[in-house]
């Protein structure tokens, strides 16, 4: 009888520490892999944000050089920047919306300023200022996101 008191001594100890060992380690698991998830959306977030701007810095460059300084660009090349500039100019608009969800204020805030510079970029009559004003708000914005992004990511 003794024999089976030991045993279910043994079984009730090792019941007793594994079910909440393994309960608290799936749940940090869990924890982990949401936070590993949210973590690659706003990378993704932020590296779209970054792409977006770098396509509206490369549409200034060749329209600038190619509408102002009258340097040899192939106009077909000039199209396609500038079909890539009108795509990201939407999606840095709608990101304006969505970017409190994931990114940090400071970053929300170069955002909202980088649109509010493009809009009135826009709004200019001449094309040399349009382009170089919309390369300046792009150039800033650039800047001051990456600096965000690194420091929001735990990068650097």
């Amino acid at each position: 009888m003794s024999e089976y008191i030991w045993v279910i001594e043994k079984l009730f100890s090792a019941l007793v520490i594994a079910v909440p060992t393994a309960w608290f380690t799936s749940h940090l698991a869990v924890k982990k892999y949401r936070t590993d998830k949210w973590w690659d959306k706003r990378a993704e977030a932020y590296l779209e944000v970054v792409g977006a701007l770098n396509d509206v810095l490369l549409y200034c460059d060749y329209a600038v050089e190619y509408h102002i300084s009258d340097l040899s660009r192939d106009k077909h090349q000039v199209s396609k920047l500038k079909e890539r500039f009108d795509t990201s100019c939407l999606k840095l608009k709608a990101q304006n919306n969505s970017s409190e969800l994931l990114f940090s204020p400071e970053a929300c805030k170069a955002l909202r300023e980088f649109n509010f510079n493009l809009s009135v970029a826009e709004e200019k009559r001449d094309l040399e200022e349009m382009l170089v004003t919309t390369r300046v708000a792009a150039e800033e914005a650039l800047a001051k996101l990456s600096n965000f992004a690194t420091k929001s990511l735990g990068v650097k």
